[in-house]
């Protein structure tokens, strides 16, 4: 009998904890294992004897509300395999012994891996790029009672990472990203909308900062920004253009037009030595930028960003807002704004995902709603 249970990510937008059935001697795997940041209790309500049960891990990518709680796990006593991408397990795991690396393949064919031995116990895995990050993954795994889809954080219509679309495919169970559930506007009009606010300051000569993960979208935002402004003056901090290199290491996850863009950029703004301490930046130094910090935890930059603030400078955010950050403190006063880049998927891209799929029963995870949509009988609830 199929079972899902979750522990996290539904509901809310963080510590993603998705467990799953999988034999009739009540072995599971799980997908993901992630912390919400803003709780004082950031991990998954997981008891010991729920991760004794758990013979698999499979990680979607290396952000930690999707890998934050491993090392928690593992002091509760989970044994199993991590089955991830290897740049899953470089950018955002400890190194442990067990673990199965999924090859980088270009070809569908070889993107397929069965585990275990036992024919009622074995599940047969098939994977693909998420489009979201390095390393970022989607997960089909098959097992004795059907099938379920695990989507990561997805998004198909990017500007530098490769995904491999997800589309003809059958599930009884689909649990897909919908991080940006309150809009239906597709990437390129999201993207639209930013650049809308970024011409206007740029005109305004307003400096803005862009605060962004360390890996994640801010390699993204970098190709877009070249491309659409070709004479202002970007800049990046030195967290970014360490994290960045570091990223760059497979060409596997991006396309190859936005990889070179990328790789240019650092190449030439290294040799011109515009990564100085932060501290040494004014606001005439640059029209825009990127900042490797998205919450501002870091006191230099908090009191940074305030000092670019007090010289007509503007914060951007193009992501989560964590409660009680400097980031929602200044949006809340009308001090920063706020666009929702398109590194997940919009309602509309969702729908469009699910019309493309036959997923059974889904469930759309990363934002505060419960909802579920069942194709077999068209409720949405």
């Amino acid at each position: 009998m199929r079972k899902l249970v979750f522990k996290g990510g539904y509901g809310e937008h963080g510590r993603s904890y998705f467990l799953v059935r999988y034999s009739e001697k009540d072995r599971y795997y799980m997908v993901d294992c992630g912390i919400m940041d803003s709780d004082a209790f950031p991990y998954p309500e997981v008891t010991e004897e729920e991760i004794g049960k758990v013979d698999y891990l499979f990680l979607t990518h290396c952000h930690k509300d999707h890998t934050g709680a491993v090392e928690y796990i593992l002091e509760k006593g989970f044994r199993g395999w991590i089955v991830a991408s290897g740049m899953t397990m470089e950018l955002g795991v400890p190194a442990l012994k067990k673990v199965i690396c999924l090859p980088a393949a270009f070809e569908a064919a070889d993107r397929r891996m069965v585990l275990g031995e036992d024919g009622a116990e074995t599940l047969e895995v098939v994977y693909g790029r998420s489009g979201h990050c390095p390393g970022g993954l989607w997960f089909e795994i098959r097992d004795l009672f059907g099938s379920c889809f695990f989507s990561g954080d997805y998004q198909a219509d990017t500007l530098l990472y490769a995904c491999d679309r997800v589309q003809g495919m059958q599930a009884d169970i689909a649990v897909v990203d919908c991080a940006h559930f309150q809009t239906g506007q597709n990437a390129a009009q999201l993207r639209a909308q930013l650049l809308q606010g970024l011409t206007h300051h740029l005109e305004q000569k307003h400096p803005m900062v862009l605060p962004v993960p360390k890996y994640g979208r801010g390699p993204e935002l970098l190709c877009m920004l070249q491309e659409c402004f070709p004479t202002a003056d970007i800049k990046v901090d030195t967290d970014f253009a360490e994290c960045t290199e570091r990223m760059l290491q497979e060409d596997f996850w991006y396309q190859e037009t936005g990889f070179g863009k990328v790789k240019e950029f650092l190449e030439s703004s290294r040799d011109k030595a515009v990564f100085p301490a932060l501290e040494e930046f004014t606001p005439g130094d640059f029209d825009i930028l990127l900042l490797a910090d998205t919450h501002l935890q870091k006191e230099a930059n908090r009191e940074y960003v305030k000092g670019v603030i007090g010289k007509d400078g503007v914060l951007v955010i193009t992501g989560r807002m964590k409660a009680g950050s400097l980031p929602m403190e200044l949006y809340e006063a009308g001090m920063a704004e706020r666009y929702l880049y398109p590194h997940h998927q919009s309602r509309g891209d969702m729908l469009e995902m699910i019309g493309q799929n036959g997923f059974c029963t889904v469930y759309p995870y990363h934002n505060p709603l419960k909802e579920v949509y069942d194709k077999k009988t068209g409720r949405h609830t």
